[in-house]
């Protein structure tokens, strides 16, 4: 049988039991609130990384539809780009003739070229070596007393040492194994031997180092010398190439002002000849001046360039000029072409009909015969009547041969020239104010062939004019006058 438990020991161990069951519930309830509090560290964490996840992907969304924007922007003005070259090269093509001088500007020009012209005089850029003043070898004068002052003290180190490194320990040693007066005595007498013998020598020593401080003053002097020597033949040979140099640019000035003097005399007399109506004076402008060149005007949908022409000419009485021009291709008006789509961001092929190409080449063709009457106006404004007769080239159906046909052909008198402000006058209605003898006729209207001169006796030009050996500043724009000397710069 079991001790019998008593009244208070059974509610102590009550109690204790229930102590333990509070501490276990609060261990537990700490142990929940931990866990809690975790768990939403964890969320937390969670919705941070989520959140932050969000941003990311609305920046990358952002950025990309930026970067898409930016791309897309640039398509379309790529396109626009594309678009508007096509329709500058269509434009530019019917506006040849939109010249920005006036017949004032124009004559004054002329009057401007008449006038004698002067060379700019070129500047030597070399700088003239100063000459070079050989310098004297300061000898240094000192006699052997001074010397013997100077380098007594150098030698004192000789008794120093013998009594430092010899006599003394001699004397430590006689001290210490047999008597100390003993060692005391060596010291004395060894370091007065060693400074008699100091004495004795001196002057040996201060007449070699004499010797010696001479040798070096005649080696220094000899090498101070050689150095001077060497940078006197150095300076004068400099000296030499300057003025050689001088003497080179001096002579390649005058061979420019030659030069320049025989282009004036030839340039003078060939304006005043063409102004008088000498013919072969006039026929030499418009050598050099013919064929112009039109190298802007292109298209990378075009298989021919307004360039690609030939052209003549005839110089008559009284001022009176002829110009017989092979007009360029019809393949210069493209047959496709781009435009804008309807949406505005992307391109189109264009079709360009048969209608609106002849359209178009008309208008090229009245253009292009209007730049050249105003080119040889500009050139020659003294002339009183340009005729120009423009062909186009076909090719004939029954022996498929290329021929020539007139399609414009009329004259230009210089006073009605000077009455049109061109700059924003339409080619084709422009011509209406000439003597048009033929204007695009249709093939069962064409004149009669007798109307319009011949290039029978036409002179044709060529594109290089060097060989001709004409002098620069004929032609309007010619204006630079400065002859570079290549001797300029020295060294």
């Amino acid at each position: 049988m079991g001790r019998k438990v008593g009244f208070f020991e059974a509610i102590h161990r009550a109690g204790l039991k229930t102590q333990e069951r509070e501490e276990a519930a609060a261990i537990r309830g700490q142990e929940r609130v931990r866990a809690l509090h975790l768990k939403q560290q964890e969320r937390e964490l969670v919705r941070k990384e989520r959140e932050a996840d969000r941003h990311q992907k609305f920046f990358d969304r952002k950025r990309e539809r930026e970067e898409k924007d930016k791309e897309k922007a640039e398509k379309i003005e790529q396109v626009r780009a594309t678009v508007q070259a096509f329709e500058w090269y269509l434009e530019k093509l019917v506006s040849l003739h939109k010249f920005k001088s006036t017949p004032i500007e124009v004559i004054a020009e002329f009057v401007e070229r008449l006038k004698p012209r002067e060379l700019p005089k070129n500047e030597f850029l070399g700088v003239e070596p100063p000459e070079y003043k050989c310098k004297e070898f300061q000898l240094i004068d000192l006699n052997p007393s001074e010397l013997r002052a100077r380098y007594s003290h150098a030698f004192l180190w000789i008794p120093w040492c013998s009594s430092i490194l010899v006599a003394a320990p001699i004397g430590y040693w006689l001290s210490v194994s047999y008597f100390p007066h003993l060692g005391i005595s060596v010291f004395f007498v060894m370091s007065l031997i060693s400074f008699l013998y100091y004495k004795s020598n001196r002057e040996r020593f201060v007449v070699d180092a004499f010797g010696k401080f001479e040798n070096e003053q005649e080696s220094k002097k000899k090498d101070f010398e050689k150095k001077e020597k060497e940078n006197s033949e150095d300076s004068l040979r400099h000296r030499e190439g300057f003025k050689k140099a001088r003497d080179r640019f001096l002579l390649e000035e005058a061979n420019l002002q030659t030069q320049f003097g025989e282009n004036e005399k030839a340039r003078l007399g060939l304006l005043n000849a063409a102004k008088t109506g000498e013919k072969e004076a006039i026929g030499s402008l418009l050598e050099a001046l013919l064929p112009l060149e039109f190298n802007g005007v292109c298209s990378d949908y075009s298989i021919s360039s307004p360039s690609e022409y030939e052209i003549g000419y005839i110089v008559k009485d009284e001022f009176l000029v002829e110009l017989h021009i092979h007009l360029p291709s019809r393949e210069l008006i493209p047959e496709k072409g781009v435009a804008l789509n309807s949406q505005g961001n992307g391109t189109k092929i264009r079709t360009l009909g048969v209608r609106e190409r002849e359209e178009i080449y008309h208008s090229f063709a009245a253009s292009f015969v209007l730049c050249h009457v105003l080119e040889v106006f500009q050139a020659l404004p003294f002339t009183k009547l340009i005729t120009v007769v423009a062909s186009c080239e076909y090719t004939d159906p029954k022996t498929g041969k290329d021929y020539w046909l007139p399609e414009v052909a009329g004259h230009f008198a210089v006073s009605k020239l000077k009455e049109i402000v061109f700059t924003r006058a339409e080619a084709l209605p422009a011509l209406d104010n000439f003597e048009m003898v033929m204007l695009f006729p249709e093939k069962k209207k064409r004149v009669d062939g007798s109307q319009i001169p011949t290039d029978e006796d036409a002179v044709w030009a060529t594109v290089n004019d060097e060989d001709l050996g004409l002098p620069y500043g004929i032609l309007p724009g010619q204006v630079e006058i400065a002859l570079e000397n290549k001797f300029a710069h020295w060294p």
